[in-house]
């Protein structure tokens, strides 16, 4: 079954905050993929977060994308990337580590070209 980016994204989300440390594919509750036994309101929650991370990285032009390499290692953001993309709530924390977290779900983040205007000049 072919899975969105924006659902791996959520089921990555899920999986971090519901595994135990210690790299367990099992969740908080023991068992395997605590994704599957989630009710789908829960689910619809962990989708609104995905909507958040998503929104918070477009704040410093950044999109999400499947990783195709995965023998890079996953951006650094900037300190200014990183300002930005906190000014509506994540903590600086938290926004370094989206790189790490998407590469496990086999995603990244990929800078959107800027926007070129009819005069010519870049925004």
């Amino acid at each position: 079954m072919f899975e969105s980016a924006h659902e791996r994204l959520a089921r990555a989300l899920c999986k971090e905050r519901t595994a135990p440390t210690g790299g367990s594919d099992r969740g908080a509750d023991g068992r395997e993929d605590s994704w599957s036994v989630l009710a789908e309101s829960k689910r619809q929650e962990w989708r609104r977060r995905a909507d958040q991370v998503s929104r918070t990285l477009e704040r410093a032009a950044y999109r999400i994308a499947p990783l195709n390499d995965w023998r890079v290692e996953p951006r650094r953001f900037t300190e200014t990337e990183v300002e930005l993309m906190t000014t509506e709530g994540p903590d600086p924390a938290a926004v370094r580590a989206l790189p790490s977290l998407l590469a496990q779900a086999g995603l990244t983040v990929y800078r959107m070209p800027q926007h070129v205007h009819d005069s010519g000049g870049t925004t």
